[in-house]
C-alpha cells in the first residue's frame, strides 16, 4: 500500500487472493474493561474473520482525525487494529481510551495527528517509526535477507489518485519528503525464493509485510502469521475474497502465485 496499499493494489487488479472464512459475530469485537489477563493474538485477530474489505475507510476526514471502524477493514487496518488492541491489551472498541491512545500512537508519525502528511502512508515508514518508539521489532536480519531494491514514490508521482492530494497540491512536496526519507533507510527483505527451510523462524502473530516490484512501492500487502500444522499461513484482509481470511496456501506457496509479490519482511509486536 500506499495508504491504503491494498486500495492501490486492487485498483490496479495485480494482486489477488481468498480463501472461505466464517463471518465473524460483531458484538465479539467489543470489550468495555480491560482483561485481567493478556491478550492472545488468536483472540484478537480471529475476531475479525469473514469482517468485509473495504478500502479507504480513513480518507475524507477534513480535518484529519482517529477514525476507528473494526466492522469494515483492509490490510493495514486491520494489521493496525489487532496491533494496537494486544500492546494495549483492550479489544478494539471506539470508547476505549486505552485503544484508541495506543491506535494513534501506531498510526501517526510520533503518535502525532497533524493533518493527512502525518498518517504513516507507507507501511516501510510505518515500521520505521513504530520500531524507534518501541512498540515492534523488525527481525528480518534474523533470516537470509538482501537489500531491497523497491522505492517509495507512488503517491507523489501519482497525487490525482488520492483524493486529499488532488484537493491539496501543497501536501505532495510533504509526501515527497517521506519518501525520500523511507528511501534512505537501510531496508532489508526476504526473497520468497529464499524463505522456504527459514520459516521456522517466524511466530504466531508475526507482522508479514509483502514487498513488491510495483514501481512506486516497497511494500503492497501486510497480514499475519498464523501457525497450523507447522506450516506458516498469511490471515489478512482479502481483496479478491473481499473479506478478513486466512489463505489456504501455505505462505511460500501463496507468495509464489503471486508474480508482483518478491518476499517479505517480518515484524515481532513487542509485548
Amino acid at each position: 500500500m500506499i495508504y491504503n496499499y491494498c486500495f492501490y493494489i486492487l485498483l490496479s487488479s495485480l494482486f489477488f487472493c481468498g480463501c472461505n472464512a466464517k463471518q465473524a459475530n460483531a458484538k465479539e469485537l467489543h470489550s468495555e474493561v480491560t482483561p485481567d489477563k493478556e491478550l492472545e493474538f488468536i483472540d484478537v485477530a480471529s475476531t475479525f474473520l469473514g469482517r468485509p474489505y473495504v478500502a479507504s475507510t480513513l480518507e475524507g476526514n477534513n480535518p484529519e482525525r482517529l477514525v476507528i471502524n473494526t466492522e469494515e477493514v483492509d490490510c493495514t487496518t486491520f494489521v493496525e487494529y489487532t496491533t494496537a488492541a494486544l500492546l494495549s491489551n483492550q479489544m478494539p472498541d471506539s470508547i476505549n481510551d486505552g485503544f484508541r491512545d495506543m491506535l494513534r500512537n501506531i498510526r501517526y508519525r510520533d503518535g502525532k495527528i497533524d493533518g493527512y502528511a502525518s498518517r504513516l502512508h507507507y507501511f516501510s515508514e510505518w515500521i520505521d517509526n513504530n520500531q524507534k518508539r518501541g512498540y515492534i521489532t523488525e527481525i528480518t536480519d534474523s533470516f537470509n535477507n538482501e537489500q531491497l531494491p523497491s522505492k517509495a514514490g507512488y503517491m507523489s508521482k501519482y497525487p490525482d489518485k488520492y483524493p486529499e492530494l488532488k484537493k491539496n497540491p501543497s501536501l505532495v512536496p510533504i509526501i515527497k519528503e517521506s519518501e525520500n526519507y523511507i528511501n534512505s533507510l537501510d531496508m532489508r527483505y526476504i526473497p520468497k525464493d529464499k524463505l522456504a527451510g527459514q520459516t521456522g523462524l517466524i511466530r504466531e502473530g508475526d507482522i508479514i509485510a509483502i514487498t513488491t516490484d510495483i514501481p512506486g512501492l516497497e511494500i503492497s500487502h501486510v497480514g499475519f502469521a498464523v501457525i497450523k500444522d507447522g506450516e506458516v499461513y498469511l490471515m489478512h484482509a482479502s481483496t479478491g475474497k473481499k473479506m478478513v481470511i486466512i489463505d489456504p496456501k501455505p505462505l511460500t506457496e501463496y507468495l509464489n502465485s503471486n508474480p508482483k509479490q518478491t518476499g517479505i519482511r517480518v515484524v515481532r509486536i513487542n509485548r
